[in-house]
């Protein structure tokens, strides 16, 4: 079982890993980062800032309309 007392902050249970790619970043690289990295989410970046979130569900999307 977890102590939860031991889990006061998000640091505790984060992952420590950032998985990020540049906007101008072709689909099938996403696609196969997050498959190689087994991750539902990838951070999207312009000019090393924050510009959005790739998910599975968006991934899903762009297959549906294939």
């Amino acid at each position: 079982s977890i102590d939860t007392e031991q889990l006061e902050t998000v640091r505790d249970i984060m992952t420590p890993m950032i998985f990020d790619v540049n906007e101008d970043t072709k689909v099938k690289q996403v696609a196969d980062t997050m498959i190689r990295g087994c991750i539902h989410r990838v951070f999207v970046t312009h000019e090393e800032k924050l510009a959005g979130v790739i998910t599975t569900v968006d991934m899903l999307k762009v297959i549906r309309n294939f």
